[in-house]
């Protein structure tokens, strides 16, 4: 099993990089490997089996598109093979045909067909309380920017907290098993029957490490973040 972060130098904002801390404790018989801006990808001549990035900042998103848009459809065939990714906060933008700022547009990859329309003086924080399937999925989201032409394959089906934007009621996208959202910090410790979840899509079944003490504190947050009285938009001290 080959599994690769994608320069996590830069894209490890917000506590993303607690997901690898994670997988990489549930799965001793995969080999890890962390590619630097600098490297070629993993992926490239190799047949991986998961890839993750994550939030970076917005100046750092053009120097990634570029580290990775030699490899676009590269990228769009392991998505069609069934290769899992986990794509986490802003680095979902990536994957879209553009970000539109202000009078600027940007050109991303273009694997799939939505945008970003970001406005750098409205951040977006809210907690999410959400539908995968049949299972909650809780997190948090801060944002500049709002996804819009995002009509199917979505991820979420939010209960609490921000779509894809404003308008939504679905929030990221699931195709085949690429994952994106725009939930930060360590979502697969969050919602540890997700993470089971995905390890099962790349071939591991099993329990996982501290599994009842992420569920439980999974629970507990599911119960806080289900109380009428709890907030949506996202204060200091409330995650």
């Amino acid at each position: 099993m080959k599994r690769e972060i994608l320069y996590p130098e830069l894209t490890t904002l917000y506590g993303d990089g607690g997901n690898m801390l994670l997988l990489k404790q549930c799965c001793n018989d995969a080999v890890f490997r962390e590619t630097g801006l600098e490297e070629v990808p993993w992926f490239v001549s190799e047949d991986v089996d998961f890839i993750c990035i994550g939030s970076m900042s917005e100046p750092k998103q053009l120097l990634v598109r570029e580290k990775l848009k030699p490899y676009k459809e590269r990228i769009r065939e392991l998505i069609e093979k069934g290769t899992v990714f986990l794509v986490t906060g802003n680095a979902m933008e990536l994957f879209g045909q553009y970000i539109e700022d202000r009078k600027e547009r940007m050109e991303m990859l273009g694997i799939f067909d939505y945008h970003a329309q970001r406005n750098l003086d409205k951040r977006l924080n809210y907690i999410v309380l959400a539908q995968y399937e049949k299972l909650p999925v809780v997190g948090v989201k801060s944002q500049f920017s709002q996804i819009h032409g995002l009509d199917n394959h979505h991820f979420l089906k939010m209960v609490k907290g921000l779509g894809d934007n404003e308008g939504s009621e679905f929030e990221g996208i699931h195709y085949r098993n690429f994952f994106g959202t725009y939930c930060l910090g360590p979502l697969l410790v969050y919602n540890p029957q997700f993470t089971k979840h995905l390890l099962e899509l790349c071939g591991q079944k099993g329990e996982i490490v501290f599994e009842k003490e992420l569920e439980e504190a999974y629970y507990e947050r599911l119960r806080k973040y289900r109380h009428p009285d709890s907030p949506v938009v996202l204060g200091h001290g409330f995650i």
